[in-house]
């Protein structure tokens, strides 16, 4: 079944045979725009303001789902991974160049 706005659903940053590294449970926003690479992706905001996941960040599902998945693996809480933004990235390459 697929996710409906408003329900609530995991993120999970990744996994293997034994372990689920766990963004949290949060609210699914449907699509949005993300900010910097402007695409339209899964929008998830976390519980206790965690934050906002994109679904090109982690696998998710609906919250009922997450036992099935997690299955007999341990789950160990991860804080939200950060990327370099366009301007992180412009302002390096202006740097190295010396032109800052």
């Amino acid at each position: 079944m697929k996710a409906k706005i408003g329900d609530r659903v995991f993120a999970v940053a990744s996994a293997n045979h034994s372990e689920v590294e766990l963004y949290g449970f949060g609210v699914y926003n449907g699509l949005g725009f993300h900010p910097e690479l402007n695409i339209a992706n899964p929008q998830i905001t976390l519980d206790n303001d965690k934050g906002v996941v994109w679904g090109f960040e982690c696998w998710w599902g609906r919250e009922s789902a997450f036992n099935e998945f997690v299955g007999s693996r341990k789950v160990v809480e991860v804080p939200l991974r950060t990327y370099p933004t366009q301007t992180d990235i412009t302002t390096a390459v202006s740097l190295k160049k010396g032109e800052a």
